[in-house]
């Protein structure tokens, strides 16, 4: 594990405070984010696999975009149904999120926006 990743890793386990959990989970996204970006695919592939290990069950929001990002879609939006399913307070942002842009001519985009309401 990155010393970013152990640092934040470590600023979760000292709070059971959402806050901190959201702060420790958007570090692995951006690790990992910025390592696929930079074409480390391997070690991209190990943060994303971190961050889907340590913050599933309350960043799946963050996990789809991830996925998003890369392009892989069928990832994006099974991990975008696991957060709607957990009720993912930043699913909310998914009609600015610019890292859905991959995903967003996929008619499950349209499907999942009326399904939260945010279009008729």
């Amino acid at each position: 594990m990155t010393p970013v990743a152990t640092k934040n890793a470590r600023i979760s386990t000292c709070s059971s405070d959402r806050s901190t959990i959201f702060i420790s989970a958007t570090g692995y996204r951006i690790w990992a984010l910025a390592l696929y970006a930079l074409g480390q695919r391997t070690a991209a592939d190990a943060a994303l696999t971190d961050l889907q290990t340590r913050f599933g069950d309350t960043a799946a929001f963050t996990i789809a975009m991830n996925h998003a990002y890369r392009g892989d879609v069928d990832q994006s939006f099974a991990w975008l149904q696991h957060a709607y399913a957990t009720h993912d307070r930043s699913l909310t942002w998914l009609q600015s999120e610019p890292l859905a842009q991959n995903i967003k001519a996929d008619p499950r985009y349209d499907a999942m926006l009326r399904k939260m309401k945010l279009v008729d």
